[in-house]
């Protein structure tokens, strides 16, 4: 699956999966990788998830096309680049800080923050993408199937419950962080919009209206506003905050400046990391600072 990362930059997460789905729907998340820059033209990282110390980012990163990346942690300024894993992607911090959940070849596994005791959750599924740790450590969520839905399993891999409806198409869960939601991404009504759902997977609400599509909810760690992303052209996208019932949208970055995908917040709601082209950039939530760490 991680093959498809090189072209991930010019398409994203939501349309890949929608392609395989079959419903033939281009847009939504940058998943893997982008367009070259001046330096390291053939390492693509992605994916950052801020450690709940804030001193650390675990992301992904490939060597170049059609390789399966691995999981990377570096410190919060991007220096000192250490592998935790082969063939994984999409890392997410366990709330102590002490685990990190990731994508691999056979869905979601676990693995301790140093890279050891790798375990897999749900080796039964095809693929499974999109971990996010609810805020007790106790359950993961994620989407899998065809079409996208969202599940949750509890930590050890057991209970693993369905909370999409057998209608929707679901992907892209991340956890409130008083753990009562889910922010998920959504295809209904032949638009891409974020949506909260309960943690059961009742009461979905709609936050965004564009007709453009709306994909990646990030929610900050405080609470009071989510990150995403925008369509903003033809297989563009920019990072655009809000508050948590829809309002106030405000957007952080433009198009060419930083191709925005995979938003992280800081833990102290300060600042938001994301892809940009194919490396990770941290930008401040007043849309100042904007910052490359990687590639060096």
């Amino acid at each position: 699956m991680y093959q498809r990362h090189r072209r991930f930059g010019s398409k994203n997460r939501t349309s890949i999966f929608l392609e395989v789905a079959g419903l033939l729907v281009l847009s939504v998340i940058a998943f893997m990788g982008g367009c070259t820059v001046n330096d390291r033209r053939d390492v693509f990282d992605s994916d950052p998830a801020w450690s709940p110390g804030g001193n650390r980012i675990a992301f992904s990163s490939s060597p170049g096309e059609g390789i399966w990346p691995g999981v990377y942690v570096m410190n919060a300024d991007g220096s000192r680049r250490v592998k935790l894993a082969e063939n994984g992607g999409d890392p997410s911090w366990s709330p102590d800080g002490t685990r990190i959940a990731f994508t691999s070849t056979r869905g979601i596994y676990v693995m301790n923050a140093d890279g050891s005791a790798v375990t897999g959750l749900t080796d039964d599924l095809e693929y499974a993408f999109s971990p996010s740790w609810s805020p007790d450590g106790t359950r993961i969520a994620f989407w899998s199937g065809e079409p996208p839905a969202i599940y949750v399993i509890n930590q050890d891999g057991s209970n693993r419950m369905k909370l999409s409806s057998p209608s929707a198409r679901d992907l892209d869960p991340d956890w409130s962080p008083d753990g009562s939601r889910i922010a998920i991404t959504s295809f209904r009504e032949n638009n891409v919009d974020i949506y909260l759902v309960n943690a059961e997977g009742s009461g979905a609400s709609c936050l965004t209206s564009d007709p453009s599509d709306q994909n990646h909810a990030a929610w900050s760690p405080d609470g009071r506003r989510i990150a995403f992303l925008n369509e903003v052209g033809k297989l563009a996208y920019d990072l655009y905050l809000m508050n948590t019932d829809g309002s106030g949208v405000v957007r952080l970055t433009e198009h060419g400046l930083a191709g925005a995908s995979k938003p992280s917040w800081s833990p102290d709601s300060s600042r938001i990391a994301f892809q940009c082209e194919s490396g990770i950039c941290v930008i401040n939530a007043d849309s100042t600072g904007l910052t490359r760490l990687t590639p060096d």
